[in-house]
């Protein structure tokens, strides 16, 4: 993984310092029990609110076993503070045994800000909402199942902007407006956790997530929390998520 972000280091670093303040930070070390989620060595939750969505998730030798449903992890983000107005990044390191239609909820942001499987089951999209349209870019391939992947999204406050990286690498960048919040209490992994929407869980293996805010310019090169050394995509995939993915950048303005 380290070799993955320093590569991409060298297509969107910048030379500004970033001053990161890492929230959540979760490598599935600690044990459950029904919803609850008790934190292992080494494991970071300033909210105090991580916990499993239902009470039927499995978490073993450092992964969580999903399959489908709420199975999944939140926590409650308003101790961080209003995050439209905040730059964070949300992290996960995610497997899948399949791509199931129906919007397949990746990781959440406060109920419409996503990564998630596209409704088809075949593509990637990254995608806000910012109150009065959807803002969003669909990638045109998924990575290989049975391999872990990191997987993030960068909310640029000022900018008003989302970018999508998978191992480090950008895959696109969607902007708009501010995005909106139709559930603040809500940052889910591994299924859509907003409030009177659950459900929409994947179908794999959670290695490790995280959360941080940041001020300055993300530096893809130091700034990600979590990684695994088996985040590494099988040669096609390389070249769709290296040069080929910048290619495939699209930019959508209202």
């Amino acid at each position: 993984m380290t070799a993955l972000l320093a590569g991409a280091a060298m297509i969107g670093a910048t030379s500004a310092a970033t001053t990161l303040s890492n929230k959540l930070r979760i490598h599935f070390d600690g044990s459950l029990s029904g919803n609850a989620y008790t934190l292992g060595a080494g494991e970071i939750d300033t909210t105090g609110t991580f916990a499993a969505g239902a009470s039927d998730v499995s978490v073993s030798g450092g992964v969580a076993t999903l399959t489908g449903g709420t199975q999944g992890f939140k926590l409650n983000p308003t101790a961080i503070g209003t995050l439209t107005t905040q730059n964070w990044v949300a992290e996960a390191v995610v497997s899948f045994v399949s791509f199931d239609t129906g919007q397949r909820t990746i990781i959440d942001v406060q109920g419409d800000t996503d990564f998630r499987i596209a409704n088809d089951g075949n593509t990637l999209q990254l995608s806000y909402w910012d109150g009065s349209e959807p803002s969003n870019s669909t990638l045109p391939a998924l990575p290989a199942t049975d391999t872990f992947v990191h997987m993030a999204m960068v909310w640029d406050a000022a900018r008003t902007s989302l970018t999508g990286y998978i191992n480090g690498v950008s895959i696109g960048t969607v902007d708009g407006d501010a995005f909106a919040t139709p559930d603040v209490n809500n940052l889910s992994f591994g299924y859509l956790g907003r409030a009177g929407f659950e459900g929409r869980g994947i179908n794999g293996q959670l290695d490790a997530v995280a959360f941080s805010t940041f001020t300055g310019a993300f530096d893809v090169s130091t700034d990600f929390q979590v990684s695994t050394a088996q985040a590494v995509p099988e040669p096609s995939a390389a070249a769709l998520f290296g040069l080929g993915g910048l290619a495939l950048m699209m930019r959508r303005r209202k």
